[in-house]
């Protein structure tokens, strides 16, 4: 029997979850490794802001994998032999495998320290504690919330912590920091303007033109000389690649991830693929977006199989328009598609739409025998 690992409970993974006993027909294995529950990248500013309860935002990989004949192991993988073709985990143990696959998403790009009331983005369950932080906030004095980074992530931030303050009756001073001249500088000029009217609407500071170069003792500061005082700061920088797939000794880069052929698997080790975030294809600069693990899902599936057995592989190819919706917090989007952008209540339903509806596909494989322990 062919064993296949599974290197993180990502996007990709899932639907390669879903799919286990297609593989048990093929003469193969899977055993996802992974230290916990899958949090969804799509939900978590709006878990954040407090439309969705936190457990909303997660699924149960264990209970996915096992209903549907699959092998979990909970861990963190620590690092690959691939000579003798094995994984170790940071407690110690291993496992062989024939065909390993990795998709771990990324994590946020910063020379900023980490300290205590520094919240990076991800991992996502470190919103949800920022969320409880807040949520108990009892000073007499209004909360003070900076967010560095003026990507669609840091804007949705910024407004889905003013949603999440106004919710609980917290006077908050909320402000946003953006190295950029203007907000989402790779979208439409019009859809920046209109997203910066709103967060001016709402009371949130936008900084514009300026980098945090530094932060301590509750202040940060910017190449431009401001200081900004803080209570709790959100880093959404941008994102790079986790060490585990760029330290393989196969073909990779720091930023982009684990290099990888259209048919997502390594042209150096035919037994290692890779998708989502800590993925590099060749050929292409796809921003870091769950939709394309999503989309990839599919192409991963059948090509673990063909390799299982030794059949040829399918090459994915990804599209070059996406939608992407921001979560404003207080029922509204901002929808993102090629040149074309809309606001309004209608592009949030259509996010909540998508969004629980991708989650649901993959929790009522398990529901019915309840989740695991």
């Amino acid at each position: 029997m062919t064993r296949i690992v599974l290197v993180g409970a990502g996007h990709a993974h899932l639907e390669v979850a879903r799919q286990a006993p297609r593989f048990e027909a093929a003469g193969a294995q899977l055993t996802l490794v992974d230290p916990g529950a899958f949090w969804y990248s799509g939900m978590a500013t709006g878990m954040l802001a407090g439309m969705y309860d936190p457990k909303e935002d997660r699924l149960d990989a264990r209970a996915l994998i096992e209903a549907r004949g699959g092998r979990f192991v909970k861990g963190k993988v620590a690092s690959v032999n691939r000579h003798d073709r094995t994984v170790r985990l940071e407690d110690g143990r291993t496992l062989d495998y024939d065909l390993l696959s990795f998709n771990v998403g990324s994590e946020i790009r910063t020379d900023l320290g980490r300290e205590t009331h520094v919240w990076p983005v991800k991992p996502i369950a470190g919103l949800c504690r920022l969320r409880e932080r807040i949520e108990q906030w009892s000073a007499e004095r209004p909360l003070r919330l900076l967010v560095v980074g003026g990507g669609p992530t840091g804007s949705e931030i910024a407004a889905c912590l003013r949603a999440l303050c106004e919710q609980n009756g917290l006077a908050a001073e909320v402000s946003l920091v953006a190295a950029g001249a203007s907000l989402l500088e790779s979208s439409p000029a019009g859809a920046g303007r209109r997203l910066k009217r709103e967060l001016d609407r709402r009371g949130i500071r936008v900084y514009l033109g300026e980098r945090v170069t530094g932060h301590g003792d509750g202040r940060a500061t910017t190449d431009r000389g401001t200081s900004l005082p803080f209570d709790e700061l959100v880093l959404a920088t941008g994102l790079q690649a986790k060490a585990l797939v760029t330290e393989l000794g196969l073909p990779s880069d720091r930023k982009r991830g684990l290099r990888v052929n259209h048919c997502l698997q390594s042209a150096a080790d035919e037994r290692i693929f890779a998708a989502g975030d800590c993925a590099d294809i060749e050929g292409e600069n796809l921003p870091r977006l769950g939709v394309f693990g999503v989309m990839a899902a599919p192409v991963l599936v059948d090509n673990l199989i063909a390799a299982a057995g030794r059949q040829p592989l399918s090459s994915y190819d990804p599209q070059s328009r996406y939608l992407a919706i921001l979560n404003m917090g207080d029922g509204h989007g901002l929808a993102l598609w090629d040149r074309f952008w809309w606001f309004g209540k209608s592009a949030m339903w259509l996010k909540h739409r998508i969004d629980t509806r991708f989650l649901d596909a993959y929790r009522q494989c398990y529901q019915e025998n309840g989740p695991s322990p």
